[in-house]
């Protein structure tokens, strides 16, 4: 293993660690200084908890014009968002209208001093970083006829800034060169090397004190970001001689290296060639440790043995030092349990401020982004009245609509992977310049889809922040390290041996449930189908209770004859359909009051005339995985502002009653045997149980046919029967 240390020439140092000197823009200089403001957040979400977070605002003054914020100053906005920007916007400062024009012109990023790379479109949405300071109040008012539709979030910071500044001083410093080395203001420090030590023994250390080290930086080498690098290897760092790290945190992460290779590009995290740089300031009074932790490995693997570690540092006055917070980052992982949101942090006895995350996000195979819809909930101090409360994750990222336009870089927010086929994404959140101060704790959680109805998607998170006082929190023990290195993605099925499942079956044919380490990936909350193939024969069972699943094969010879078995996760779905589509409305969100052909003729011989290629009759649709969503937007084009029918054949054994369970993005219509059951007009991301529509199933084969408008973003639906009995569908197309 090899170590790039202070002691090397200066140009060598210099060529790892070109980014000595941060933006101005992004003030991480000042990021460890204790806060003194009161960070609070008005957004569109939806006041009683739904998911439809749009067009809410603080208060209503007319019938066209809505408040959406409103404070006593001093302080300042810190940031503007909107998927959607629309109507006349006035932001009122001090009582003078200092912005007085369209909302969409506003984050356009065309007009001075709200250009880029504070302000401007992102990811699907459109977003404005640009600091607006007031003294004694503060108004944004928007006249929209069409705000019901609007989304939006306007962030402010009540108190005094650090230090004073100007919109257009901030502006100006936003287009100065980033990370420009400035030898005056950079000096590399010494590192003493102790070798290639790992675990307790630390690789570097800064024994010069008090100081602050403004720029780690990591080298992969010839091998890059491998999976034992990224994932199964981590880097504790310890100050002033503490036992438990104030960093604790995989490689790949804590140098935002997620899914890919590329890696986030942010002021924070970032790349110079091969080389990924964090810039997060880590002040420290006595020393600083850096130690790296391979998991379960005795000796150095290849491809760490390549790497390279190399740390810039400049002192600090113990004035400057007792004014600083040190920096803290820990993991945090959960897959998604109903009714169970993701805890990113939770602190109590403690004084800082949090300043971001990175996030490694992935949904179930065939899931999609849906799991996106998440609003995120950060209650400061115990203060439910003033709690952060979102609108989806993509928005607090800075995106919309799935982050519609691919991966992006910016100076606080970013997305490296971007995959709707695999269900992943990487992503950045940094609050450089809206850091959230708390004096006592905090609590920071967001939804797995919109309601946690997002099965099998799994978060992972590093959290980053300041701390002045309080306890450090415990390090991640070898189990959490363990099961961090497992794929994040889940399989759909896993294979196991007949001989390993069916040892200790007894006389009956009860087969006692095997706790199998390749069992460990599956989803543990949800119901599992377990599939025996025999050649000649298959038979599947259901495991529907998570904790107390019973497998039972009444047919000894059966099991004799098995020659595989395959586990899989499997919700309850219909997943026999074809599709038509899709149709142009004649108005934009009017399509489920618009008639088009499928509900005239829904024959598997019709052919209609729609949108973009002309007559087209039906088609079958992919198969929906085990979470049984059915995507949409691989099956139509074009997607936005469309109309398509999705249509099954449902066989009932008798007359009965049943309860049709829907999610739909955005709005639907349902017909059963060519009679509406069930419409909504709604802006929304598909959740399994969002609707609920009692029929009337009659005894032999009936049509269910589902209109689905999709008004932006994603496109997709569930559906499935409750209360019933013995149903099974087919497309028609068979």
């Amino acid at each position: 293993m090899r170590f790039l240390v202070g002691c090397a020439p200066f140009g060598l140092v210099a060529g790892l660690l070109p980014g000595c000197q941060a933006p101005e823009a992004s003030r991480l200089a000042e990021l460890p200084l204790a806060r003194s403001h009161r960070a609070h957040a008005h957004t569109s979400f939806e006041r009683n908890g739904g998911n439809v977070d749009h067009g809410h605002a603080i208060a209503s003054l007319g019938e066209d014009r809505h408040l959406l914020a409103e404070e006593t100053g001093p302080g300042r906005i810190t940031r503007i968002w909107s998927a959607n920007p629309s109507g006349h916007l006035t932001i009122e400062v001090d009582g003078e209208a200092v912005w007085d024009g369209p909302f969409a012109e506003l984050l356009s990023g065309q007009h001075a001093p709200f250009t880029g790379p504070l302000c401007g479109p992102l990811g699907g949405g459109f977003v404005s970083y640009l600091p607006i300071p007031f003294r004694t109040s503060l108004r944004v008012v928007v006249d929209d006829p069409d705000f019901e539709r609007t989304y939006y979030q306007i962030h402010t910071a009540l108190g005094p800034e650090p230090r004073s500044f100007e919109p257009q001083q901030a502006a100006a410093a936003s287009r100065r060169p980033v990370r420009n080395l400035e030898p005056p203001r950079c000096e590399i420090k010494t590192i003493e090397w102790l070798g290639a030590a790992t675990g307790d023994r630390p690789l570097l250390s800064i024994t010069e004190a008090p100081g602050e080290v403004h720029d780690l930086a990591f080298d992969p080498g010839p091998a890059g970001w491998t999976r034992t690098l990224t994932h199964e290897t981590w880097l504790d760092v310890h100050v002033d001689g503490q036992d438990r790290p104030t960093i604790s945190a995989p490689c790949g992460m804590l140098f935002g290296v997620g899914f890919d290779a590329e890696g986030l590009e942010t002021d924070v995290v970032y790349a110079t060639g091969t080389t990924r740089h964090l810039a997060l300031r880590m002040p420290f009074r006595q020393r600083i440790d850096f130690r790296l932790r391979p998991l379960g490995v005795t000796g150095i693997a290849p491809e760490i043995a390549q790497a390279t570690l190399a740390c810039a540092a400049h002192p600090l006055s113990d004035q400057q030092a007792r004014r600083r917070g040190l920096l803290h980052a820990r993991p945090v992982r959960a897959v998604n349990r109903p009714g169970v949101p993701f805890e990113l942090l939770s602190l109590r006895g403690c004084t800082g401020h949090l300043v971001g995350a990175v996030f490694d996000c992935a949904g179930a195979p065939a899931q999609a982004l849906t799991f996106l819809e998440g609003d995120e909930l950060l209650i400061v101090d115990g203060d439910l009245e003033h709690a952060h409360r979102g609108t989806g994750t993509e928005d607090d990222i800075g995106g919309a609509w799935y982050f519609r336009g691919g991966p992006f870089g910016s100076p606080f927010v970013a997305v490296s992977c971007l995959d709707p086929v695999r269900s992943l994404v990487s992503m950045a959140r940094f609050r450089i310049a809206d850091p959230v101060r708390f004096d006592r704790s905090i609590h920071w959680t967001t939804e797995h889809g919109g309601a946690n109805d997002a099965p099998g998607s799994e978060y992972r998170a590093l959290v980053f922040w300041y701390q002045h006082d309080g306890p450090t929190p415990p390090a991640p023990d070898d189990e959490f390290r363990r099961a961090w290195a497992l794929p994040q993605a889940k399989p759909q099925a896993v294979e196991v041996a007949p001989r390993r499942m069916f040892a200790g079956r007894d006389a009956t044919g009860s087969i006692p449930w095997p706790a199998l380490p390749e069992l460990q990936p599956l989803d543990g909350h949800a119901p599992l189908r377990v599939v025996f193939d025999a050649g000649d024969e298959q038979r599947e069972v259901m495991l529907p209770d998570p904790e107390h699943r019973e497998l039972r094969l009444d047919s000894a010879d059966f099991a004799a004859r098995v020659t595989s078995v395959r586990v899989e996760p499997w919700l309850d779905a219909i997943r026999s359909w074809r599709l038509a589509g899709p149709f142009r409305p004649s108005r934009e969100r009017a399509g489920v009051d618009e008639v088009f052909g499928p509900e005239q003729d829904a024959s598997v011989e019709a052919r209609y005339a729609v949108e973009g290629d002309g007559p087209r009759g039906w088609f079958p649709a992919p198969t929906p995985g085990w979470t049984g969503y059915l995507d949409l937007m691989p099956c139509f084009t074009p997607r936005d502002h469309v109309v398509g029918y999705a249509a099954t054949v449902v066989e009932s054994p008798r007359d009965q009653d049943a309860v049709l369970v829907l999610g739909t993005d955005d709005a639907t219509q349902v017909f059963l045997d060519g009679r509406e059951v069930h419409r909504v007009k709604v802006l929304r991301g598909a959740g399994r149980d969002q609707d609920r529509v009692p029929v009337k199933l009659r005894a032999g084969a009936q049509l269910l046919l589902i209109k689905v408008e999709n008004y932006l973003g994603g496109y997709g639906l569930y559906a499935r029967f409750e209360a019933s009995h013995g149903l099974t569908f087919r497309s028609g197309l068979d």
